[in-house]
């Protein structure tokens, strides 16, 4: 049924590989950041079961095993089942919410590789419940990193704390060419990452499509442009969806 196959590259951190590009999971969320499109994304996806398996299934057997996972429990126990369906094992991302009753849970039971705090936490800049949730994820066995919405402000306060030049490996952040969803200038965050991946930080894009927003070939020619983005997520609600994008992304990154 699936005739198409990518094999998406990897790159190494330490003894952890993690695919240059992963299947985003925020569509499930039916997230604001898509407008119109929120209430259909709620419909299928929260008020119906089963939709988010079928496509990370179809993903999966695809090649397409990297997945962004934001750890609420309907996505992660879909996310489960879709492995256990195809018999394949994804390199789970996942990102820890912290209102989230059994977010940690969840990614501990997926094997996620790397661990990310979510924004809500790190963009509220407080040094304590930063280090608390980081140290959290450390005891867990994952990569820390963090996630921000407010990159410009958000990481220019992290570079300069004793915890974020200590424990903090990953940082997961917007980028697109059109600048939506950045809290600064484009030519001024760019110059910021390049900071940050010359401080030996690994940068993983998000809202690289501006959610949907934005002309798809020119988002992912111009986020694979920057040698400071290791990988990018990108938010899939379709499998037709998930095969545009990828074969664009092979394009852009070849193949392994």
């Amino acid at each position: 049924m699936y005739t198409t196959k990518f094999s998406i590259p990897c790159v190494k951190v330490g003894n952890t590989r993690i695919p240059r590009a992963l299947l985003g999971t925020s569509p499930f969320l039916a997230a604001g950041q898509f407008g119109a499109k929120s209430f259909k994304y709620y419909l299928e996806f929260i008020a119906s079961r089963g939709n988010i398996k079928k496509i990370v299934s179809a993903c999966l057997k695809m090649g397409i095993v990297g997945i962004q996972l934001i750890s609420y429990e309907f996505i992660a126990r879909e996310i489960l089942e879709a492995s256990r369906e195809t018999d394949i094992k994804p390199i789970i991302v996942g990102t820890y919410v912290p209102d989230e009753p059994r977010s940690l849970d969840w990614l501990v039971k997926l094997e996620s590789v790397i661990g990310l705090v979510h924004a809500i936490i790190t963009d509220e800049r407080n040094e304590t419940k930063l280090s608390e949730a980081i140290d959290l994820i450390i005891d867990h066995g994952m990569l820390p990193g963090v996630v921000t919405h407010t990159p410009y402000k958000t990481l220019q306060w992290l570079m300069h704390s004793y915890f974020g030049k200590h424990k903090v490996k990953f940082i997961m952040t917007p980028l697109n060419y059109a600048g939506k969803f950045i809290d600064s200038s484009l030519p001024s965050i760019e110059d910021l990452y390049s900071e940050l991946w010359k401080s030996n930080y690994y940068l993983i894009a998000k809202k690289v499509l501006g959610a949907g927003s934005l002309n798809i070939e020119r988002a992912i020619s111009y986020v694979y442009s920057k040698p400071y983005i290791v990988s990018a997520a990108f938010g899939i609600a379709s499998i037709d969806e998930a095969k545009e994008t990828f074969t664009l992304v092979t394009k852009y990154i070849g193949s392994e």
